[in-house]
């Protein structure tokens, strides 16, 4: 009997999460099926319940493979950055790089949709990933603050959903209207706002 190596497995199981993730873009979380993902997969639906319980588990194992590609997107921006102010807009960069990506802002609206009209495992795992994406980048801006990079006088949290939210509307104003608007501006009138609140508080 051939023996099935951890290597084929995990492959096998990356097969499968991307294509509930197209599926799910494509069609809705709701409407998909497992047997459109496993049809997705090129697997047969009973083969993808032996990796996979439910629909319930395919959409939480997507939300976690989002959340580790933010966390090491997050890594490399602090990586590459000479100050934590630069750290933060370059990690909007990379999460706007992301999102001009059709099928992956699709799949953010597709799940803040579902999370609002049914909630259950959908609602609970967006919000994870929201709480998830804010926290990260409030460390950012509280060691910003700490640098004497951002004014001390603004809430870390509230400039966090500022900038998550920001990201978010220019991922979806990008989807609309393509090249008509440079997000990479958008990012730096963000920065030049804020400083220039903080300037304003004093």
């Amino acid at each position: 009997m051939t023996r099935v190596t951890q290597a084929h497995i995990d492959a096998r199981v990356e097969s499968i999460r991307s294509a509930a993730r197209s599926v799910f873009a494509r069609r809705g979380i709701e409407a998909a099926t497992m047997s459109e993902i496993a049809a997705e997969a090129g697997l047969s639906t009973g083969a993808i319940y032996r990796y996979f319980q439910g629909k319930d588990d395919l959409v939480a194992a997507t939300f976690a493979e989002g959340q580790e590609r933010t966390r090491r997107a997050f890594e490399q921006a602090r990586a590459n950055s000479g100050s934590m102010l630069e750290a933060m807009l370059e990690a909007g960069r990379l999460a706007l790089v992301e999102l001009r990506d059709r099928e992956t802002v699709c799949l953010d609206l597709e799940c803040a949709l579902s999370s609002a009209r049914t909630g259950g495992v959908v609602r609970e795992e967006t919000r994870s990933f929201r709480e998830y994406a804010i926290g990260l980048v409030e460390g950012f801006v509280f060691a910003a603050q700490q640098a004497g990079e951002i004014p001390a006088g603004l809430d870390p949290r509230g400039l966090s959903v500022l900038l998550n939210a920001l990201v978010l509307g220019l991922g979806i104003i990008d989807l609309e209207m393509g090249d008509e608007f440079d997000a990479e501006v958008m990012l730096g009138l963000f920065s030049r706002i804020v400083l220039a609140a903080g300037a304003g508080a004093h």
